[in-house]
C-alpha cells in the first residue's frame, strides 16, 4: 500500500510540473518571439541509485522485503524549447526585423552575447539599434549598428545588409549578425526571449544567406488551443491521481479498522 502511494504522488507532482509549464506557454502566447516548452518524463524502476531523487528518499524508507522491483516511478528527464518559427506580424515599422528560417540575431548584455528571435528594436541616444532593454545589436564582425544622422530610417535587405539614404545616396553601415548552433537544443532560456548557449564547446556558426523581413515581427510559436487542451489534460490526469491517492488511504483505514475489530 505504501509504495502505491509514493507512485501515485510521484506522478502527481509530475503533473503538477507540467502544468506549470503549460501555464508558462500560455502566458507568452502573444509575446513576440516566445518558444514554447515541453516537459520530457522518463521510467524510475527501482533499486534507485542512493539519493538522487525524491523518489529515491522514500523507497530507502521501505525495507528491502517490501520494496517492489517490478513497480515504476515517473520522473522528469528535462525540459525542451520547441525552436519552430511562429508566424510573421507585419507591423510596418523599419526597426522591426523577423527571420524566415534558421537562425538567431545577436545582441550584447552586460552578461555577454545572448541570441534572440524578437526583432523589434530602436535607436537610442548613441544613434545604437538597441533592443527594449537596451542590448545592442550586433553586426558581422562584432560591430554595433550606429546610424549616421540621428532619426534616420534604415533600409534592411533579406541577407541583412543595411543602409541608410544620404543627400540621395545609399551608404551601407553595416550587416547584421545572424547565427546558428549545430545543437540547438543546448540554447539555454534566460527570460525576455534571450538565449545563451549552454556549451562553451558549441560555437556560433554564421548564417551565410539569412532570410531577414524587414518590417514583420516573428510571433510566438504557442497554439493557445493546443496549450488549453494539454492544460486539460493534465488536470484531469492529476485528478485521477488525487482519487488513486484517496482510495488507498480508504483502504489502509479500512484495514486498520477491520484489524481493530478482529483483535
Amino acid at each position: 500500500m505504501l509504495e502505491g502511494l509514493y507512485i501515485a504522488s510521484s506522478a502527481g507532482v509530475k503533473q503538477q510540473r507540467k502544468l506549470e509549464v503549460i501555464s508558462n506557454n500560455m502566458a507568452n502566447v502573444n509575446t513576440p518571439g516566445f518558444k514554447k516548452d515541453a516537459l520530457v518524463f522518463k521510467e524510475l524502476v527501482p533499486p534507485f541509485m542512493a539519493p538522487q531523487s525524491m523518489e529515491a528518499n522514500r523507497n530507502s524508507l521501505l525495507p528491502t522485503n517490501l520494496s517492489n522491483h517490478g513497480v515504476s516511478y515517473v520522473d522528469v528527464a528535462g525540459q525542451t524549447t520547441d525552436l519552430r518559427q511562429g508566424t510573421l506580424n507585419n507591423t510596418g515599422n523599419p526597426f522591426d526585423l523577423a527571420m524566415q528560417g534558421d537562425g538567431f540575431l545577436v545582441v550584447e548584455t552586460p552578461d555577454g552575447p545572448r541570441y534572440t528571435r524578437t526583432g523589434s528594436f530602436k535607436v537610442d541616444d548613441q544613434r545604437r539599434l538597441v533592443d527594449k532593454d537596451g542590448n545592442v545589436l550586433k553586426g558581422v564582425g562584432e560591430t554595433n549598428i550606429l546610424l549616421p544622422l540621428d532619426n534616420q530610417v534604415i533600409s534592411v535587405d533579406k541577407v541583412g545588409t543595411i543602409s541608410v539614404r544620404i543627400n540621395q545616396e545609399v551608404q551601407n553601415i553595416g550587416q547584421l549578425k545572424v547565427v546558428q548552433f549545430e545543437n540547438p537544443k543546448l540554447l539555454k532560456k534566460e527570460g525576455d526571449s534571450l538565449y545563451s548557449m549552454s556549451d562553451p564547446d558549441q560555437l556560433p556558426i554564421p548564417v551565410e544567406n539569412p532570410n531577414i523581413q524587414q518590417g514583420f515581427i516573428e510571433n510566438s510559436n504557442v497554439s493557445a488551443v493546443e496549450e488549453m487542451t494539454k492544460m486539460i489534460q493534465t488536470v484531469r490526469t492529476f485528478e485521477a491521481y488525487q482519487k488513486i491517492i484517496q482510495s488507498i488511504d480508504e483502504a489502509d483505514q479500512q484495514s486498520v479498522n477491520s484489524i481493530a475489530r478482529l483483535a
